[in-house]
C-alpha cells in the first residue's frame, strides 16, 4: 500500500532567468510536487485534521520562497524546494516538476524534473544541517 500527496499546476509568482523584464514576463512558471507519506495519514479512523498530513504549511513556505526574489535558474529553485521538503520529516520521497509556459503562444511547456527516492531523502537529511 502506498499513499501520496500531489500538488499540481501551482502557479509561481516568481521571475526565473537572466532575461530583460519584458522577456521574463512572457513566461508563467508552474510547480508540480508529488511525495509519499505514511498511509496512516490517509487511512484515518476519524474525520480530524490532526490525523492527516497538512500540506498547507509546505505550500505557504514555497509561496514565501517564490516571493523572495528573482531566480536565475529553475534548478536552483528546485534545490531550494527540496531543502524545504527535507525539513518535513513526514515526506518520504519526492518528485518535483518545475516548468514554464509561454503566455504568448500555446506551444507547450518547458521544465526540469527531479525524483528523490526515500533512501536519497534519508541521505540528504543526514548530510544537510537542520535549521
Amino acid at each position: 500500500m502506498r499513499s501520496s500527496i500531489e500538488l499540481q499546476n501551482l502557479k509561481l509568482n516568481t521571475k526565473i532567468g537572466e532575461y530583460g523584464e519584458e522577456d521574463s514576463a512572457q513566461f508563467e512558471h508552474y510547480l508540480d510536487l508529488k511525495f509519499s507519506i505514511d498511509t496512516g495519514y490517509v487511512l484515518i479512523h476519524s474525520d480530524n485534521m490532526r490525523d492527516v498530513y497538512d500540506y498547507d504549511q509546505l505550500v505557504e513556505k514555497i509561496e514565501k520562497l517564490e516571493n523572495s526574489g528573482r531566480f536565475i535558474t529553475q534548478e536552483y529553485l528546485i534545490k531550494c524546494i527540496v531543502d524545504l521538503c527535507l525539513k518535513e520529516s513526514k515526506i518520504m520521497d519526492l518528485e518535483i516538476f518545475l516548468y514554464k509556459k509561454s503566455v504568448t503562444n500555446l506551444s507547450g511547456s518547458y521544465g526540469v524534473r527531479l525524483l528523490v527516492s526515500a533512501n536519497e531523502m534519508s541521505y540528504l537529511r543526514q548530510e544537510r544541517p537542520s535549521t
